[in-house]
């Protein structure tokens, strides 16, 4: 995307300075949002854990799909 790696790094390093001063800024919805990422990753777990519980049946790898068409 961009011609060298520093430029990258330069314009994640200000982003990353624009994000922190807008979480300074505004606490409250910076609690909020963090919040709604955590629910979304513990549910998105809660469901890939549930999929790995799931009984397999005998003589087909754990990750193969159960229906082969």
């Amino acid at each position: 995307m961009f011609k060298s790696t520093s430029t990258s790094l330069i314009l994640t390093g200000v982003l990353a300075v624009i994000v922190g001063i807008l979480a300074i800024a505004w606490p409250g919805v910076t609690v909020f949002a963090l919040v709604i990422l955590f629910a979304v990753y513990a549910f998105i777990d809660a469901g890939l854990q549930a999929m790995r519980a799931a009984p397999v049946p005998r003589g087909r790898p754990a990750g193969s799909p159960a229906l082969s068409w």
